[in-house]
């Protein structure tokens, strides 16, 4: 019973925390998403009637496979996404377990519920800060667009449906889309939080974006950071035969084995 009171604390304490810390840069964050979206959905206007599911998946959306390196593209609008959520999110923790452990650990005489409670507020704090990137899509586009609907549009009629492989609504596809984002963000987050116990935080991150950068070129379903593209999914390539399934199941996998071994550590860790 006490150690489950100690954990509610602790959770409690990181989500108040972190907002008190980030507020300021999760504002920024907001704010360009919001600039972007309003571009975007101006942009795609001028093509076909859009919708909030349009403009969300061109903002999201990667460039796909590529046959040599003739044809490669950078994603910029996935990496700036995914860049970004990655420092967020490890932003909070690097400093909170470089300033506070200590103190924290000594007063809930637990290193075990100090981490854990992290675990959880990571998977809280990446599905809020998805779920935010998404309302401000909506909003904004709705304010631009003059309709606030996430149904079928001309948009996605003439520019969307014919590159899918497998049958889509808008719902499902902004589903998959946002979910992909979520766990490719959790288990990222979670190799910074196993590896910042060993190498700076700085060059760290640098490894985590260089990893992005591999993802983005090859083309291994092994790479965590490919299950957030949406384009090398079978729903646009069947060929590659990368399906949500998998992509989900090796996500939850892989971030189950990577807090494990961050917990593990981190017992260990002399914090002293």
């Amino acid at each position: 019973m006490r150690k489950r009171l100690v954990f509610t604390r602790l959770l409690y304490r990181d989500i108040a925390y972190s907002f008190s810390y980030s507020k300021i840069k999760y504002g920024i964050f907001f704010i360009l998403t919001a600039l972007l979206a309003a571009g975007k959905a101006l942009q795609l206007q001028g093509i076909d009637s859009a919708g909030s599911v349009d403009v969300l998946y061109f903002m999201l959306k990667d460039e796909g496979y590529f046959l040599n390196l003739d044809n490669y593209q950078v994603p910029v609008d996935w990496i700036f996404f995914q860049t970004v959520a990655l420092f967020l999110l490890s932003d909070y923790y690097v400093h909170d377990l470089g300033r506070n452990a200590l103190y924290v650990t000594i007063r809930s005489s637990s290193k075990t519920t100090f981490l854990l409670a992290k675990l959880f507020w990571l998977i809280l704090q990446t599905t809020g800060l998805f779920v935010g990137l998404f309302l401000v899509v909506f909003c904004v586009t709705g304010l631009v667009l003059g309709h606030f609907s996430l149904e079928v549009t001309p948009f996605y009629q003439h520019h969307i449906m014919p590159m899918l492989q497998l049958d889509r609504s808008p719902l499902q596809l902004m589903a998959q889309l946002l979910i992909g984002y979520i766990v490719t963000t959790l288990v990222l987050s979670m190799i910074q939080l196993l590896l910042v116990q060993f190498l700076d935080p700085v060059v760290l991150f640098l490894i985590v974006v260089l990893l992005l950068g591999i993802s983005t070129i090859g083309d291994s379903r092994w790479l965590p950071a490919i299950h957030s593209m949406i384009l090398r999914q079978e729903i646009f390539d069947l060929e590659h035969a990368l399906s949500w399934q998998f992509s989900y199941l090796y996500s939850a996998a892989l971030f189950i084995v990577l807090s494990i071994a961050a917990l593990l550590v981190y017992r260990r860790k002399d914090i002293l």
